[in-house]
């Protein structure tokens, strides 16, 4: 218990944890990217976008109060 405490030891200018965060980012980013790929919408998101792609824009704004 000689040692004093002091903020800089919470920072570390290691590069190994840099690369970690970097690897684990493109990790995530591309663990995302796939499933976004294949993702299929359920029934509430598909009513959506299909109203969206065959409804008028007059009837688009009067339906969108109700969703």
């Amino acid at each position: 218990m000689n040692e004093q405490w002091t903020p800089t030891r919470l920072t570390t200018t290691d590069a190994m944890s840099r690369r970690l965060g970097i690897a684990l980012l493109v990790a995530y980013a591309a663990a995302t990217l796939a499933l976004a790929i294949h993702h299929e919408p359920w029934r509430d998101e598909a009513d959506s976008w299909l109203f969206v792609n065959h409804a008028p824009l007059q009837e688009l704004f009067h339906w969108t109060r109700y969703v």
